[in-house]
Formats: structure tokens, sequence, C-alpha cells
């Protein structure tokens, strides 16, 4: 897709469906969903795909993108798949203006399913200049558990969680943090969430925390069972800190 500015020049947003300009193709998949067991709402998705952005088209880009995917195959319909992924990533980058450095860089995203674990990693900069990242994030998500093969071999439409593991990073110029906690038990009847080895740091301070996330007294504030312990040794609990340092308001 060509488009002109105000100035006269042109610009190039282009878009390759099957990655056939950078080499052999890949081909496209035919998806639906798993509710849609007759495929009458079938639709078209990449398996690898590159898209890039040339402003003044003189051929230098100043943005890119590539996709890959695999999905879930379908067991309603031969030769045709869910609109399930079984793996996804995604890489590029957008350069500023005039050639003064990049906007954003993503060097990595993706996201993983299986019958037994959900896991989201990333590492994304933005507003960067050189080497000086405004905003840098990475970490993952990692959610465990156990699938039944659902509605046309769906592993998400059944999935019960377990445990998991939560690392965020996240850095500005002037700042910088850090989130972890594991999750070793999860009751997807009551909500109750058992955290272990939790902390965030926030510019060198640290609070660690563990215990049950929940709402066991039902007063709509959470975390009346999870433990605060601060840096000189005061503790209280994540309800009692939402309620007096965050302005939370119980509903009874």
């Amino acid at each position: 897709m060509r488009f002109q500015k105000a100035d006269g020049t042109w610009n190039k947003l282009f878009a390759d469906w099957d990655y056939s300009s950078k080499g052999a193709s890949s081909p496209t998949v035919y998806v639906h969903n798993p509710s849609d067991t007759q495929g009458q709402y079938l639709q078209e998705m990449p398996t690898k795909a590159f898209g890039s952005l040339d402003l003044k088209e003189d051929g230098t880009k100043e943005g890119e993108a590539t996709f890959q995917a695999t999905w879930r195959p379908s067991t309603c319909l031969s030769g045709k798949y869910l609109a399930e992924p079984g793996n996804l990533s995604l890489t590029g980058f957008l350069q500023r203006p005039a050639g003064t450095g990049r906007l954003v860089d993503l060097p990595s995203l993706s996201l993983t399913t299986s019958a037994s674990q959900l896991k989201l990693v990333w590492n994304l900069s933005l507003l960067t200049q050189g080497n000086n990242a405004d905003l840098h994030t990475e970490g993952f998500i990692q959610i465990n558990g156990s699938s039944t093969p659902g509605t046309c071999g769906s592993l998400l439409e059944k999935f019960n969680a377990s445990s998991g593991e939560v690392n965020v990073k996240l850095d500005t110029r002037n700042h910088a943090a850090r989130l972890y906690f594991k999750i070793t038990d999860w009751n997807e009847n009551t909500g109750a969430i058992t955290v272990q080895n939790g902390y965030l740091t926030v510019d060198g301070k640290t609070v660690t925390f563990a215990g049950v996330l929940d709402d066991a007294n039902g007063n709509c504030v959470p975390g009346e069972n999870l433990t605060l312990t601060f840096a000189g040794g005061q503790t209280m609990s994540l309800e009692a800190y939402l309620i007096q340092k965050l302005g939370a308001s119980p509903c009874r």
C-alpha cells in the first residue's frame, strides 16, 4: 500500500502474508473457533508473515516485523486448524523519523500453549536512543496445569491451572522495578492462589510477600491472607495495605 503525504513524498507499507519475499514461502492455513464445529466461519491465517514500512520510499526500512505461528489441528475438520495457537512469535522494530534511533525495539515476544503449560515471554524497549532505553521491559508469565481435550481438540477450553511463575522487569532511565513470585497452588473453585518467594523491588527497596491471595472475608478487598514484609521488618496484610495506603474501599 502506497500513500502520499502533504509534502508530495510517497510512503510504502508492505505486507507479505506468506513470507515469499524473504525466501521460501510458508503456507497459510484455515482456522475455526472450536464452537464452530461445521467450519461455517473459516478464516485464513499465516504460518509466517513479514511486514515493513518505508517512509519516502527510498529503500530505507523505518520498520519491520516478522510473525510466525503454529496452529492446533482440528479434530472436527480434516486439514483444518483451530484458532488456537501452539506457538506465536513476533519480532520487529520501528525507527524514529530521520534516522535518529529506534522508537520501538521488539527482540522477542512469544506465546506457547500446550496441554500442561501456558507461557508468555517478552523483551521490549520503547523510545530508545542509542543503547539507552526510556522504557525497557522483559520477563515471562508461566501457568502450569492440565487439560482435557475439548471441542474439536481444543486444549484451552478445559485448561485447569495448578501452579505458575511470574517474573517481570521494568526499567526507565531513572527507575527500575522487578516483580517475582511463584504460584504453588491455584484453586479455581474458590479463586484462592497460594504464593511463595514473592518480592517487589523498586529502585533498590524491596518488599517480600507470601501466603494466599483470596477474599475469604468477602469484603471485596483481596489479600487478608497474604503477608507483606518490608525491609525494616514491618509486616501487614495486602488487604490492610490496599485499604490504608491505596484507599481501597471494602464493600462491607
